[in-house]
């Protein structure tokens, strides 16, 4: 189960200060249940699919996979997957700092 709890992000936008792309947004996906985010450019659905896979925090809230706080142990265990909308490397990650040689 994955489950949102009152997700709160904002941004700074030059010359309006930080504004909030999220405010409160909490949801509940059971397991073998289907969910799409819809909406306009820049509403924020890449940034809600980011928190939930771990890849950005948010200001307040939390997102809970089978009831604990997202973090790379999911990963790890195969729980979230996540496919990049662009380039998909992660800089800091090396085959070897992932994979060390024993």
């Amino acid at each position: 189960m994955i489950e949102i709890q009152d997700l709160v992000i904002a941004f700074e936008v030059p010359g309006m200060g930080r504004c909030s792309i999220m405010d409160g947004i909490s949801l509940r996906v059971e397991p073998g249940e289907w969910v799409s985010v819809l909406g306009p450019s820049g509403c924020g659905k890449s940034t809600l699919l980011r928190m939930i896979a771990g890849l950005e925090r948010p200001d307040s809230g939390k997102v809970l996979i089978r009831g604990q706080v997202v973090g790379p142990s999911h990963w790890k265990r195969g729980d979230i997957g996540f496919v990049f909308q662009d380039g998909g490397l992660i800089d800091e990650l090396t085959v070897g700092k992932t994979f060390p040689y024993p």
